[in-house]
Protein backbone atom coordinates (compact mmCIF):
# COMPACT_ATOMS: atom_id res chain seq x y z
CA UNK A 1 0.00 0.00 0.00
CA UNK A 2 2.74 2.63 1.06
CA UNK A 3 4.28 1.65 -2.24
CA UNK A 4 1.10 2.58 -4.48
CA UNK A 5 0.97 5.83 -2.34
CA UNK A 6 4.15 6.66 -3.32
CA UNK A 7 3.48 5.91 -6.94
CA UNK A 8 0.74 8.20 -7.18
CA UNK A 9 2.10 11.12 -5.13
CA UNK A 10 4.83 10.97 -7.94
CA UNK A 11 2.32 11.35 -10.61
CA UNK A 12 0.67 13.86 -8.64
CA UNK A 13 4.07 15.76 -8.53
CA UNK A 14 4.51 15.66 -12.05
CA UNK A 15 8.22 13.73 -11.32
CA UNK A 16 6.97 9.94 -13.08
CA UNK A 17 5.64 11.37 -16.90
CA UNK A 18 4.08 8.33 -19.00
CA UNK A 19 5.33 8.30 -22.00
CA UNK A 20 3.39 6.14 -24.91
CA UNK A 21 5.06 7.10 -27.86
CA UNK A 22 8.88 7.02 -29.33
CA UNK A 23 8.24 10.42 -30.82
CA UNK A 24 6.79 12.18 -27.57
CA UNK A 25 8.84 15.38 -27.99
CA UNK A 26 9.39 15.48 -24.19
CA UNK A 27 11.99 13.00 -25.03
CA UNK A 28 13.94 14.11 -27.58
CA UNK A 29 17.05 14.20 -25.14
CA UNK A 30 16.86 10.30 -25.15
CA UNK A 31 16.54 9.75 -28.96
CA UNK A 32 18.82 8.29 -30.49
CA UNK A 33 21.46 9.19 -28.51
CA UNK A 34 25.39 8.83 -28.52
CA UNK A 35 28.12 9.21 -26.53
CA UNK A 36 30.36 11.52 -29.19
CA UNK A 37 26.74 14.38 -28.92
CA UNK A 38 26.34 13.62 -25.43
CA UNK A 39 30.12 14.89 -24.60
CA UNK A 40 29.68 17.67 -26.66
CA UNK A 41 26.77 19.14 -24.51
CA UNK A 42 28.59 17.94 -21.03
CA UNK A 43 26.26 15.60 -20.41
CA UNK A 44 27.10 11.56 -19.97
CA UNK A 45 25.11 8.25 -20.37
CA UNK A 46 24.23 5.87 -17.43
CA UNK A 47 23.19 2.46 -18.28
CA UNK A 48 21.88 -0.89 -15.34
CA UNK A 49 20.39 0.00 -12.21
CA UNK A 50 23.73 -1.33 -11.46
CA UNK A 51 25.21 2.03 -12.79
CA UNK A 52 22.51 4.50 -11.89
CA UNK A 53 22.69 3.49 -8.43
CA UNK A 54 27.07 4.54 -8.45
CA UNK A 55 25.11 7.98 -9.87
CA UNK A 56 22.97 8.20 -7.16
CA UNK A 57 25.98 7.39 -4.37
CA UNK A 58 28.14 9.60 -6.23
CA UNK A 59 26.50 12.17 -6.17
CA UNK A 60 26.31 13.27 -10.03
CA UNK A 61 23.93 16.08 -11.07
CA UNK A 62 20.99 14.15 -13.32
CA UNK A 63 19.52 15.90 -15.77
CA UNK A 64 16.53 13.18 -16.48
CA UNK A 65 15.77 9.10 -16.85
CA UNK A 66 14.60 7.30 -18.88
CA UNK A 67 13.05 3.82 -17.46
CA UNK A 68 10.82 1.01 -18.35
CA UNK A 69 7.43 0.62 -16.72
CA UNK A 70 8.33 -2.71 -14.94
CA UNK A 71 12.13 -1.34 -13.98
CA UNK A 72 10.69 1.68 -12.69
CA UNK A 73 8.66 -0.48 -9.72
CA UNK A 74 11.54 -1.62 -8.78
CA UNK A 75 13.93 1.73 -9.13
CA UNK A 76 10.92 4.16 -7.92
CA UNK A 77 11.94 4.57 -4.42
CA UNK A 78 16.05 4.52 -4.68
CA UNK A 79 15.17 7.47 -7.45
CA UNK A 80 12.73 8.99 -5.32
CA UNK A 81 15.52 9.63 -2.74
CA UNK A 82 18.11 10.59 -5.09
CA UNK A 83 15.88 13.18 -5.72
CA UNK A 84 15.48 14.74 -2.59
CA UNK A 85 19.00 14.98 -2.52
CA UNK A 86 19.86 16.35 -5.77
CA UNK A 87 16.94 18.77 -4.10
CA UNK A 88 18.71 19.58 -1.39
CA UNK A 89 21.96 19.86 -2.85
CA UNK A 90 21.23 22.59 -5.14
CA UNK A 91 17.86 23.65 -5.09
CA UNK A 92 14.20 22.75 -6.14
CA UNK A 93 14.73 23.52 -9.66
CA UNK A 94 17.17 20.89 -9.72
CA UNK A 95 14.66 18.10 -9.55
CA UNK A 96 14.78 15.67 -12.75
CA UNK A 97 11.82 14.31 -14.61
CA UNK A 98 11.79 10.56 -14.89
CA UNK A 99 9.97 9.48 -17.89
CA UNK A 100 8.06 6.02 -17.88
CA UNK A 101 7.33 4.09 -20.99
CA UNK A 102 7.55 -0.05 -22.12
CA UNK A 103 10.04 -1.46 -23.14
CA UNK A 104 9.42 -2.08 -26.99
CA UNK A 105 9.30 2.30 -27.01
CA UNK A 106 12.35 2.54 -24.80
CA UNK A 107 14.47 0.70 -27.18
CA UNK A 108 12.65 2.64 -30.32
CA UNK A 109 13.91 5.77 -28.35
CA UNK A 110 17.45 5.29 -27.60
CA UNK A 111 17.76 3.55 -31.24
CA UNK A 112 19.23 0.22 -29.45
CA UNK A 113 18.32 -2.96 -27.88
CA UNK A 114 18.81 -1.99 -23.90
CA UNK A 115 17.42 -5.29 -22.03
CA UNK A 116 18.45 -2.88 -18.35
CA UNK A 117 15.93 -0.95 -19.09
CA UNK A 118 17.03 2.35 -17.52
CA UNK A 119 19.14 5.28 -18.79
CA UNK A 120 19.97 8.39 -16.82
CA UNK A 121 21.48 11.61 -18.81
CA UNK A 122 23.75 13.40 -16.01
CA UNK A 123 26.32 16.34 -15.93
CA UNK A 124 29.74 15.45 -16.48
CA UNK A 125 31.91 16.65 -13.36
CA UNK A 126 34.43 19.06 -13.40
CA UNK A 127 38.12 17.38 -13.70
CA UNK A 128 40.31 18.86 -11.24
CA UNK A 129 44.21 20.02 -11.34
CA UNK A 130 46.50 17.09 -10.97
CA UNK A 131 48.25 18.40 -8.12
CA UNK A 132 44.71 18.47 -6.38
CA UNK A 133 43.88 14.98 -7.61
CA UNK A 134 47.29 13.43 -6.11
CA UNK A 135 47.72 15.71 -3.14
CA UNK A 136 47.00 13.15 -0.93
CA UNK A 137 47.10 9.71 -3.33
CA UNK A 138 50.05 7.30 -3.11
CA UNK A 139 48.78 5.24 -5.64
CA UNK A 140 47.92 5.51 -9.04
CA UNK A 141 47.32 4.23 -12.34
CA UNK A 142 48.43 6.59 -15.54
CA UNK A 143 46.63 6.12 -19.06
CA UNK A 144 48.77 7.02 -21.82
CA UNK A 145 46.94 7.13 -24.72
CA UNK A 146 44.63 3.86 -23.76
CA UNK A 147 41.43 4.20 -25.93
CA UNK A 148 39.43 0.78 -25.97
CA UNK A 149 36.22 1.76 -23.81
CA UNK A 150 36.38 -1.62 -22.27
CA UNK A 151 39.91 -1.22 -21.27
CA UNK A 152 39.85 1.81 -19.86
CA UNK A 153 36.34 0.87 -17.65
CA UNK A 154 38.26 -2.54 -16.71
CA UNK A 155 41.48 -0.60 -15.04
CA UNK A 156 38.82 1.77 -13.25
CA UNK A 157 37.43 -1.26 -11.47
CA UNK A 158 40.59 -2.79 -10.83
CA UNK A 159 41.66 0.30 -9.33
CA UNK A 160 38.61 0.11 -7.13
CA UNK A 161 39.27 -3.52 -6.03
CA UNK A 162 42.52 -3.30 -5.26
CA UNK A 163 42.23 0.02 -3.05
CA UNK A 164 44.65 2.38 -5.38
CA UNK A 165 44.47 5.90 -5.19
CA UNK A 166 42.71 7.18 -8.25
CA UNK A 167 43.53 7.53 -12.32
CA UNK A 168 45.56 9.85 -14.68
CA UNK A 169 44.90 9.75 -18.16
CA UNK A 170 46.74 11.62 -21.28
CA UNK A 171 45.32 13.85 -23.04
CA UNK A 172 44.15 11.49 -25.84
CA UNK A 173 43.33 8.51 -23.83
CA UNK A 174 39.69 7.52 -24.04
CA UNK A 175 36.42 9.09 -22.30
CA UNK A 176 36.16 6.95 -18.95
CA UNK A 177 32.06 8.51 -19.21
CA UNK A 178 31.55 6.59 -22.05
CA UNK A 179 28.75 4.42 -22.00
CA UNK A 180 30.65 0.84 -22.86
CA UNK A 181 33.53 2.38 -20.33
CA UNK A 182 30.89 3.16 -17.51
CA UNK A 183 29.22 -0.51 -17.85
CA UNK A 184 32.62 -2.03 -18.06
CA UNK A 185 33.50 -0.62 -14.78
CA UNK A 186 30.67 -1.86 -13.42
CA UNK A 187 29.88 1.79 -12.19
CA UNK A 188 32.99 2.57 -10.56
CA UNK A 189 33.97 5.26 -12.95
CA UNK A 190 31.63 7.50 -11.09
CA UNK A 191 33.63 6.66 -7.40
CA UNK A 192 37.10 6.26 -8.49
CA UNK A 193 38.75 10.17 -8.61
CA UNK A 194 40.88 10.76 -11.89
CA UNK A 195 42.07 13.76 -14.26
CA UNK A 196 43.07 14.48 -17.97
CA UNK A 197 46.25 16.26 -18.54
CA UNK A 198 46.68 18.16 -21.59
CA UNK A 199 49.39 17.18 -23.41
CA UNK A 200 51.74 14.19 -23.14
CA UNK A 201 54.83 16.06 -23.08
CA UNK A 202 53.73 17.19 -19.44
CA UNK A 203 52.80 13.69 -18.05
CA UNK A 204 56.06 12.34 -16.89
CA UNK A 205 57.47 15.84 -15.54
CA UNK A 206 54.13 16.38 -13.59
CA UNK A 207 54.39 12.98 -11.49
CA UNK A 208 57.56 13.98 -10.89
CA UNK A 209 57.55 17.27 -10.09
CA UNK A 210 54.78 15.96 -7.17
CA UNK A 211 57.32 12.97 -5.36
CA UNK A 212 56.08 10.09 -8.03
CA UNK A 213 58.36 7.23 -8.76
CA UNK A 214 56.89 6.43 -12.32
CA UNK A 215 56.37 2.41 -12.65
CA UNK A 216 56.99 1.88 -16.94
CA UNK A 217 54.94 -1.42 -17.65
CA UNK A 218 56.83 -2.95 -20.97
CA UNK A 219 57.05 -6.18 -22.73
CA UNK A 220 61.09 -5.73 -22.95
CA UNK A 221 62.65 -9.10 -22.24
CA UNK A 222 65.35 -6.91 -21.04
CA UNK A 223 64.22 -5.19 -18.43
CA UNK A 224 64.04 -6.16 -14.85
CA UNK A 225 60.69 -7.74 -13.96
CA UNK A 226 58.22 -6.05 -12.02
CA UNK A 227 58.46 -8.12 -8.78
CA UNK A 228 62.27 -6.81 -8.59
CA UNK A 229 61.08 -3.62 -8.66
CA UNK A 230 58.09 -3.90 -6.60
CA UNK A 231 60.66 -5.49 -3.94
CA UNK A 232 62.63 -2.24 -4.51
CA UNK A 233 59.92 0.46 -3.68
CA UNK A 234 59.40 1.27 -0.36
CA UNK A 235 55.60 1.17 1.36
CA UNK A 236 55.88 4.83 1.79
CA UNK A 237 56.95 6.01 -1.58
CA UNK A 238 54.13 8.02 -3.97
CA UNK A 239 54.35 5.13 -7.23
CA UNK A 240 52.80 5.76 -10.34
CA UNK A 241 52.20 2.72 -12.44
CA UNK A 242 52.27 3.88 -16.61
CA UNK A 243 50.51 1.93 -19.00
CA UNK A 244 50.31 2.45 -22.66
CA UNK A 245 48.14 1.99 -25.66
CA UNK A 246 46.56 -1.44 -27.12
CA UNK A 247 49.07 -1.87 -29.71
CA UNK A 248 51.67 0.79 -29.20
CA UNK A 249 52.51 0.83 -25.62
CA UNK A 250 54.50 3.49 -24.08
CA UNK A 251 56.40 5.74 -26.51
CA UNK A 252 60.16 4.69 -26.12
CA UNK A 253 60.75 8.31 -24.62
CA UNK A 254 58.27 7.91 -21.88
CA UNK A 255 60.26 4.46 -20.92
CA UNK A 256 63.28 5.97 -20.95
CA UNK A 257 62.47 8.57 -18.75
CA UNK A 258 60.41 6.37 -16.27
CA UNK A 259 61.96 5.95 -12.82
CA UNK A 260 61.78 2.36 -13.41
CA UNK A 261 60.64 0.14 -16.32
CA UNK A 262 59.24 -3.43 -15.50
CA UNK A 263 58.00 -6.33 -17.44
CA UNK A 264 55.62 -9.10 -16.31
CA UNK A 265 57.32 -12.14 -16.82
CA UNK A 266 54.91 -14.08 -19.91
CA UNK A 267 55.91 -17.10 -22.25
CA UNK A 268 58.44 -16.98 -24.50
CA UNK A 269 55.85 -16.75 -27.58
CA UNK A 270 53.77 -14.41 -26.69
CA UNK A 271 54.43 -10.80 -27.02
CA UNK A 272 52.36 -8.55 -24.63
CA UNK A 273 49.10 -8.60 -22.17
CA UNK A 274 45.77 -7.14 -22.49
CA UNK A 275 46.36 -3.55 -21.12
CA UNK A 276 43.85 -3.65 -18.29
CA UNK A 277 45.00 -7.22 -17.22
CA UNK A 278 49.12 -5.94 -17.33
CA UNK A 279 47.36 -3.14 -14.77
CA UNK A 280 45.73 -5.54 -12.46
CA UNK A 281 49.25 -7.89 -12.21
CA UNK A 282 51.03 -4.73 -11.77
CA UNK A 283 48.65 -3.24 -9.04
CA UNK A 284 48.50 -6.38 -7.64
CA UNK A 285 51.73 -7.31 -6.99
CA UNK A 286 52.13 -3.35 -5.39
CA UNK A 287 49.33 -3.82 -3.06
CA UNK A 288 49.97 -7.07 -1.91
CA UNK A 289 53.60 -6.07 -1.27
CA UNK A 290 52.79 -3.19 0.20
CA UNK A 291 48.92 -3.62 2.40
CA UNK A 292 49.25 0.32 3.87
CA UNK A 293 48.53 1.52 0.29
CA UNK A 294 45.02 0.19 0.28
CA UNK A 295 42.39 2.59 0.15
CA UNK A 296 38.68 1.68 1.77
CA UNK A 297 36.15 2.59 0.34
CA UNK A 298 32.48 2.93 1.23
CA UNK A 299 30.13 -0.44 -0.16
CA UNK A 300 28.16 1.51 -2.89
CA UNK A 301 24.33 0.77 -1.97
CA UNK A 302 22.38 -1.87 -3.80
CA UNK A 303 18.84 -1.83 -5.35
CA UNK A 304 18.28 -4.52 -4.21
CA UNK A 305 17.65 -2.95 -0.30
CA UNK A 306 14.15 -1.19 -1.84
CA UNK A 307 12.93 -3.98 -4.03
CA UNK A 308 10.20 -4.91 -1.62
CA UNK A 309 7.16 -2.42 -1.02
CA UNK A 310 6.77 -0.81 2.41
Amino acid sequence: MCFLIGIANWCTMGLMISVERFDDPRIAMFRNVKDAASRSRGVFLAESELVIARVFDSGCFIESILVSSSRFSRLALRIEMAQAAQIKRCGIEARFPVFVCEQVTLEAVVGFPMHRGCLAICRRPELPPIEKLLQDAQTVVVLDDVVDPDNIGSVFRHVAGFGADAVVLSAHAGDPLYRKSVRASMGWVLEVPYTRLPTRENLLPSLHDLGYLTVALTPRRDVPTLRSVVDALRPTDRVALLLGAEAPGLTDETITNASYQARIPMTEHVDSLNVATAGALALYELITAHPIRIVARIAPTEFTTFDQPG
